[in-house]
C-alpha cells in the first residue's frame, strides 16, 4: 500500500508543479521532439521477442534553461500502443504542453504534436534494428505568443514552431548499446509567421535585452540530422543509460530583414554536442520512474528556431501494460 501510494504523490507531483523540475533534450530536442521520437528514443531495452513499451504511457515534467535567462517549461503526456500481431510495430504519440518564463512576460501553450510510426526490422540473439517515419504538427504559427501591447517575440518565447516536419529515424539496439540516427525535415519550405525583428522594440527600455535574441521574421529553418550513441548498466530493479547526443543542423537558417530581404543567420548551422544522463527506477516489470540530465557541451552561435539550451533536467513516470 505504501508503494502504491508513494506513486500516486509522485505522478501529483509530476503533472502539477511545472517550477519543480528544470529540463531535459538540448538544442535541436529540446522541445522534447524530434530526438525522442520511436527509435530514437534513449534508454531503449533490447528485448528478444518484442520491442519496448508494446503498451505504455509515460508523463514527464521537463524545464530548459537557455543563455539569455529564460526558462521552458513542460508537461509530456507520451502514449505508445502496439499494431499488428506480432507487436512489432508501435505507434507513438506526444503532446506538449509549455510554459515558458522569461524577463518581459510568460507565455503558454500546447506545443507542435509529436507522431510516429516505429516497426521492428531486424531481430537477431544480440541485435535489434528499429525503424521510424513520423511527423511534428504545428499547434500555432509561430508568432501566437506577443507583448502586451502587441509587438512580435523571439521563437524563444513561442510555444510552436509554426512548420509541419518530417522525421526519419533507425536505432540498433543490444543489451549494452544503443545507436541511433535520424532526420527531422521541415516540409514545403515554406517560412513560419514570427515576426519579430530588433526594430520594433528600439524606442523601449527592453531594447537593450530582445536585441541579444536571433531575429526570426518569416524563419525558414533547416533540417537537424542527428546521432546518439548510449551506454547502458543495468541491474535488478535501477538502471544508466550515458552517451552523447550529437545535431547536425546542415545549414544555416533565413529570415526576412528589415527591407525585406531573405538573409542567413550567420553561426546557426553547424555540430551540437550534448551530454545525456538518464537514470530508471522500476517499482515492477510494468511501471517506474526516470530521470535525465542533459548538458551542452558545443552549441552554435545562434539558434534562431529558440531550440537551444545550456542545459536540461527531466523526471518521468512510466506506466506498461
Amino acid at each position: 500500500m505504501k508503494t502504491y501510494f508513494f506513486k500516486l504523490l509522485l505522478l501529483l507531483f509530476i503533472i502539477f508543479s511545472p517550477f519543480s523540475i528544470v529540463n531535459l533534450y538540448a538544442q535541436g530536442c529540446s522541445d522534447a521532439g524530434f530526438c525522442t521520437m520511436g527509435a530514437m528514443k534513449p534508454a531503449q531495452s533490447f528485448q528478444k521477442e518484442k520491442l519496448l513499451r508494446v503498451r505504455g504511457i509515460e508523463i514527464s515534467q521537463y524545464m530548459g534553461n537557455t543563455k539569455f535567462g529564460l526558462n521552458v517549461f513542460a508537461i509530456n503526456f507520451e502514449t505508445n500502443f502496439s499494431i499488428g500481431k506480432k507487436n512489432n510495430q508501435i505507434i507513438q504519440v506526444k503532446i506538449p504542453y509549455y510554459y515558458v518564463v522569461g524577463h518581459l512576460k510568460s507565455t503558454q501553450g500546447i506545443s507542435d504534436l509529436s507522431l510516429s510510426y516505429t516497426r521492428q526490422v531486424f531481430q537477431s540473439d544480440d541485435w535489434q534494428i528499429n525503424a521510424t517515419l513520423g511527423a511534428k504538427i504545428p499547434t500555432g504559427d509561430g508568432n501566437d505568443q506577443r507583448s502586451d501591447d502587441g509587438k512580435a517575440l523571439p521563437m524563444y518565447y513561442q510555444t510552436s514552431l509554426g512548420t509541419y516536419d518530417a522525421v526519419l529515424g533507425v536505432s540498433a539496439i543490444t543489451k549494452n548499446w544503443l545507436f541511433a540516427t535520424g532526420l527531422q525535415y521541415p516540409l514545403f519550405q515554406n517560412p513560419n509567421q514570427n515576426q519579430f525583428l530588433w526594430g520594433v522594440w528600439k524606442d523601449t527600455d527592453k531594447f537593450s535585452y530582445f536585441s541579444n535574441y536571433p531575429r526570426g521574421k518569416a524563419l525558414m529553418r533547416m533540417p537537424d540530422i542527428m546521432f546518439r550513441i548510449e551506454r547502458s548498466f543495468r541491474f535488478s530493479r535501477f538502471s544508466w543509460h550515458t552517451g552523447l547526443l550529437n545535431i547536425i543542423h546542415t545549414a544555416e537558417d533565413v529570415f526576412t530583414a528589415p527591407n525585406g530581404s531573405r538573409i542567413r543567420a550567420t553561426g546557426s548551422a553547424g555540430l551540437v554536442v550534448n551530454l545525456l544522463n538518464t537514470l530508471e527506477y522500476k517499482f515492477s516489470v510494468s511501471n517506474g520512474v526516470r530521470f535525465v540530465y542533459g548538458q551542452k557541451l558545443r552549441n552554435n552561435d545562434i539558434s534562431p528556431s529558440g531550440l537551444s539550451r545550456e542545459y536540461v533536467l527531466s523526471l518521468s513516470y512510466f506506466q506498461q501494460f
